[in-house]
């Protein structure tokens, strides 16, 4: 339930979007973005509601949305600090490297990136952080930070929702490299890619959060999670576009999170939303031992990469 990509939202998620998908131009600003990820972002979720008349979470759940689609938790300060560093163009890497020396699991997880065998290829182990930082580069850096972040903010709810939390997450964590590897068939850095791979399903993460909030303040469920089920699948898509935003990124990598489900929200020529869309499906066909049904799932997510480069990529070893 927590990774599923599909090529159009349940119908009633989704009014007035029945026939074919027809892709909007990408808004030139992060504010325009905004206006259009809210707006959507409402829609879908007057049609969830309407899915959930009469169920006092429904009401108490989407009662919130607007608040999620300006609130997102301010990343933790070494993060944050070291988040500027990286985005100021006059900053030295010693400069950037000293905000991951004050902060023990930031340090820790940049050497664990570093290490990795995209990087190591073999090769001997580095154990200072300047010679890390040197390896990964700013790229490696923002991703390493991302990964950092999204940890940071995962929410700890316990029960069924914090084993959910928790699939999300590693779901999260297993498209990441599978993105990085499809980042040369669109011609797009690998880095870049690996990070929104990290992050294609944090409004999944959003939505479980508001769940835990209302449940543990005394709410009652549905049974069995029916709501919490359409909500994930309609809303998490446009939510994490939005979070993303806030973080900075570009227009075209929170637009790309926004619609990696491939939904009845498109935008023309991002192939960062393909990659991501491709990646989920490569690791969920991988992991519920599905059909490689790469001409149908082409057509159903509306994807313009050429399947057999993809296909090769995805074989390539790591």
């Amino acid at each position: 339930m927590t990774g599923e990509t599909t090529s159009t939202l349940p119908t009633a998620a989704a009014p007035g979007r029945a026939g074919p998908i027809s892709p909007r131009p990408l808004p030139p600003t992060g504010e325009a973005l905004v206006t259009e990820l809210k707006a959507e972002v409402e829609l879908r979720a007057a049609a969830v509601l309407e899915l959930g008349r009469g169920s006092e979470e429904a009401a108490a759940v989407l009662r919130q949305v607007g608040e999620l689609n300006t609130v997102v938790r301010r990343p933790p300060a070494a993060i944050q600090q070291a988040m500027e560093a990286c985005r100021d163009p006059d900053t030295s890497l010693e400069r950037i490297v000293n905000t991951f020396r004050r902060d023990p699991a930031l340090a820790q997880s940049l050497l664990r990136h570093a290490n990795a065998p995209f990087y190591s290829r073999g090769g001997a182990s580095c154990g200072s952080l300047i010679e890390a930082a040197q390896r990964v580069g700013l790229a490696g850096l923002s991703s390493v930070l991302m990964s950092s972040l999204m940890e940071s903010l995962l929410s700890q709810p316990g029960g069924s929702l914090g084993r959910l939390v928790q699939q999300v997450w590693t779901h999260s964590v297993r498209t990441a490299p599978i993105a990085r590897k499809l980042a040369g068939v669109a011609s797009l850095g690998p880095e870049r890619v690996f990070t929104l791979g990290l992050l294609h399903d944090f409004g999944k993460l959003l939505i479980l959060d508001r769940f835990a909030t209302y449940r543990a303040q005394g709410g009652r469920s549905l049974a069995p999670d029916e709501f919490l089920t359409i909500s994930l699948k309609a809303l998490h898509g446009p939510l994490g576009g939005l979070a993303a935003l806030t973080w900075s990124l570009d227009v075209e990598a929170s637009a790309a999170i926004a619609t990696h489900d491939r939904g009845p929200l498109r935008y023309e020529g991002n192939l960062l939303s393909e990659v991501l869309c491709i990646a989920e499906w490569a690791d969920l066909t991988e992991i519920r031992e599905r059909g490689w049904d790469y001409e149908g799932f082409w057509e159903r997510a509306g994807l313009t990469l050429p399947i057999e480069d993809c296909r090769t990529a995805l074989a390539a070893s790591d």
